[in-house]
């Protein structure tokens, strides 16, 4: 979403692209499609340093084995409604 500008490597990373995160990818035929990133609630990540507010009612979560799930991405000739999107497999998967 380009909010931040491309690293010297041409990657979009931002302060929660550390060690502490796995990234899953979704590949067709050698071609990276969909990719998500997972981040241990344990460790500082997007929902606990930038959006805390979204959980006012029951506090942010930190659990070393709850993952808060972001940076979502499908490519645009990939993206389709339904049970056989790209997106919803990767949600599957």
């Amino acid at each position: 979403k380009q909010w931040r500008p491309p690293s010297a490597d041409g990657r979009e990373l931002d302060q929660f692209d550390t060690d502490a995160a796995t990234y899953l990818l979704g590949m067709e035929e050698g071609r990276v499609v969909t990719s998500a990133r997972l981040i241990p609630t344990s460790e500082p990540h997007m929902v606990s340093e930038v959006f805390p507010h979204m959980c006012e009612r029951t506090g942010v979560p930190r659990r070393p084995d709850w993952a808060e799930w972001t940076r979502t991405f499908v490519v645009p000739d990939k993206r389709a409604t339904g049970l056989r999107g790209t997106l919803t497999q990767l949600c599957c998967a």
